[in-house]
């Protein structure tokens, strides 16, 4: 099975050490590609040969005003350029750039902006939603409580929109990956039905970014 999780960064070149360790354990996790976040590019001899790596850009501007100066600007063209959805307005932006590949949704106040409106227009632009869940992950007691209940009004609204999901685990440390199935598993809880959590763990990630991994 071929998997990618589009949301991770590495420490390079703070610890070289770690970097591959979490490289690795992508590997026995399953997974077959990935998108990265990095200071630098990293080394080819950091990455396992069966392992694909990408980059990726993620944009979190304070104002829709901003955002296509700030898309713009990006020089690689290759990047997958990710908007993170702070206001309703910077969604509603994203959503009609080309060049944006994916719109970021990942805490309580992000979940708690999305309506009808913000969704239908994602998905009329046919413009992904990453649901990064490093939170639920990480959380414990009311703060996980409170993101669970906004993510499962938001689910609502991107399931009825037809909204295409991508789950990603925006891991920071090598404790912090998940195998699809166990991140599908999580996203279940978070009121995404089983096969389209499945669906959005493992199908759409990889239809994001066919050319860019083995």
């Amino acid at each position: 099975m071929r998997a990618v999780d589009l949301h991770v960064r590495l420490p390079y070149p703070q610890s070289e050490t770690e970097s591959s360790a979490m490289l690795t354990q992508a590997l026995k996790l399953g997974l077959t590609g990935l998108g990265v976040e990095s200071q630098e590019p990293i080394p080819a001899q950091l990455v396992p040969k069966t392992l694909g790596l990408f980059s990726r850009t993620t944009l979190s501007p304070r104002s829709a005003a901003r955002l296509r100066q700030r898309v713009e600007g990006i020089t690689n063209r290759n990047d997958l350029v990710v908007v993170h959805a702070r206001t309703k307005p910077i969604a509603l932006a994203a959503a009609e750039i080309p060049d944006v590949g994916m719109v970021l949704f990942h805490d309580v106040e992000d979940f708690a902006g999305v309506d009808s409106q913000m969704a239908r227009a994602l998905s009329t632009q046919k413009k992904p939603v990453e649901i990064c869940l490093h939170g639920l992950l990480m959380m414990k007691g009311p703060g996980r409580s409170r993101l669970m209940r906004a993510m499962g009004y938001a689910m609502e609204y991107f399931l009825r929109a037809k909204t295409t999901l991508i789950l990603t685990t925006g891991a920071q440390t090598i404790w912090q990956l998940r195998a699809p199935r166990d991140l599908a598993a999580l996203a279940h809880l978070a009121n995404i039905p089983e096969s389209q959590a499945i669906q959005a763990a493992i199908e759409s990630p990889l239809k994001l970014v066919t050319g860019r991994i083995p």
